[in-house]
């Protein structure tokens, strides 16, 4: 769910920002909660998301220090095998 909104989010586009916050409301999980935590960890350890240091601010999580990520190459593998 994360990741397809993330998807349409960069609208596609590999190497795009996306932030994942934004994405979880899309995808109807809340931000902070124990499933949006899973699925931004999940996403990272696959590589379909990576940090975007262009965007380091504050945030929650624990990834508290980055607030946006780039659709990786990987993502699309990873929706492909949904």
């Amino acid at each position: 769910m994360l990741l397809r909104a993330a998807y349409e989010q960069a609208q596609g586009t590999v190497g795009e920002p996306v932030v994942p916050a934004q994405a979880a409301l899309h995808a109807g999980l809340e931000q902070g909660s124990d499933r949006y935590n899973a699925a931004l960890s999940l996403l990272l350890h696959d590589g379909a998301l990576v940090e975007d240091e262009r965007f380091e601010g504050v945030g929650a999580g624990p990834h508290e220090n980055v607030v946006a990520f780039v659709l990786a190459e990987r993502a699309l593998d990873v929706l492909q095998e949904e």
